[in-house]
């Protein structure tokens, strides 16, 4: 699973279960099912991961080990299905490993879908039930940082024409900066089937495109490669591919002078919902960048 480091670590109970069979995969409509699915069955558990911060977010690192630079702004969207209405599980985002002090938050509480960011719960809560469900988070990191939560939004084409279904204030800067992805069960009521599950896990830079609307409508992904052009502006270099491979993921490592090109590549995950992206100054050493065909994608 591109965009993470190191492996899920189980907390209290036990580990969510990747089931990679397509069949196991949630349904929503003009949303691309990749084939797989995380879940947990009856028994109270959690597992948390650790985002790949300093390469696949380097525009969002608030350079303190975090996601949330100020002025910039991202977008996260999962399928959530309950195999009974009084399951218990949430999707939270944090700043550590413990599955505690979690800053955003989507939960079934056991009777409704509700939401919260850096300990505030909105107004708006909603009956839970055992239909799939579509939820997307707006982060706007700035001196005073706005999140906002949309469930099953009707425009996946527009973000204007989808009023959020629920917006959390948090006057204080860096509150809802993270880095850690938490997916919990908390209760062991709803033995049927898997439980809980989540599903198609997308960050993007903004509404559609990688974000949700992955469909078979349009032309697919070229094969062949393409090159990657460059230019220095300022501190910065600036890469930029055709547009019509939107849709393939930029790679990028970064070793010693003297190991120069090995096999450590990393997606830079924010890239294939673009043509371009933009690489800060680094410090000493070599870094290597290539363009790469997902072996599975269909816009």
């Amino acid at each position: 699973m591109a965009g993470f480091v190191g492996s899920w670590i189980g907390l209290t109970g036990a580990q969510f279960e990747l089931g990679t069979a397509l069949i196991g995969s949630l349904d929503y409509p003009d949303v691309f099912t990749s084939g797989n699915a995380a879940f947990r069955q009856s028994l109270v558990g959690g597992s948390t991961r650790q985002l790949d911060v300093t390469n696949n977010f380097v525009n969002h690192h608030d350079g303190a080990g975090q996601i949330g630079r100020d002025g910039t702004t991202l977008y996260f969207s999962f399928l959530m299905k309950l195999d009974s209405p009084g399951n218990a599980g949430s999707l939270s985002f944090g700043p550590n490993s413990s599955g505690s002090g979690n800053e955003a938050r989507v939960s079934a509480s056991g009777t409704d879908f509700a939401f919260r960011a850096n300990g505030l719960d909105a107004s708006m809560v909603i009956a839970s039930d055992t239909n799939t469900h579509l939820f997307v988070i707006k982060f706007q990191f700035g001196t005073n940082d706005t999140v906002n939560f949309w469930m099953d939004p009707p425009d996946l084409g527009s973000e204007a024409g989808n009023p959020p279904t629920a917006t959390v204030n948090v006057n204080a800067p860096g509150s809802v900066n993270f880095s850690h992805l938490t997916m919990l069960r908390g209760n062991t009521g709803g033995t049927l089937g898997h439980g809980v599950v989540f599903d198609e896990l997308r960050f993007a830079t903004g509404w559609g495109s990688e974000l949700f609307t992955r469909t078979n409508t349009a032309a697919p992904l070229p094969d062949t490669p393409t090159h990657l052009a460059w230019n220095v502006s300022g501190t910065n270099l600036d890469l930029t591919w055709p547009s019509n491979y939107v849709g393939w993921v930029l790679q990028m490592q970064t070793n010693s002078s003297s190991t120069g090109l090995s096999t450590n590549w990393v997606d830079v995950s924010e890239s294939v919902s673009n043509s371009q992206w933009r690489v800060p100054q680094q410090g000493a050493g070599a870094i290597f960048f290539r363009l790469s065909r997902p072996w599975l994608y269909s816009r």
